[in-house]
């Protein structure tokens, strides 16, 4: 029922497949390397875990931008509010990967040797 013709499976190879995916792949692939990038620059002048505050923010920078001229251009949807809830949705993913980050970097690593 599944592989049948125009069924769910279909629609979603689909998009999958689209152009728009792929370009969001690729905005999620370069913003992630920012990310990885800056917080090893940033290390080298600030405290470790102001860096990954400072990274994450530099990445939610970058994927905003990208994903707005490169992915989402026919977005009619008013800007600030498309900048508040990108915001509001990436500040719990902040939180997240730094407590993940903090607890691996001087709890997790060190317990194992590392």
């Amino acid at each position: 029922m599944i592989c049948q013709r125009g069924g769910v499976a279909s629609i979603m190879l689909k998009a999958f497949a689209s152009r728009q995916f792929i370009y969001f792949l690729m905005v999620g692939v370069i913003s992630g390397s920012a990310s990885f990038g800056s917080r090893l620059v940033y290390s080298q002048w600030i405290d470790f875990s102001e860096a990954v505050v400072l990274a994450y923010v530099t990445g939610m920078i970058a994927a905003f931008i990208l994903n707005k001229l490169c992915v989402f251009k026919e977005s009619q949807g008013n800007f600030f509010e498309s900048i508040l809830f990108f915001c509001v949705v990436n500040a719990v993913g902040l939180m997240q990967t730094w407590l993940v980050t903090m607890c691996l970097a001087y709890y997790v690593l060190p317990f194992i040797g590392v």
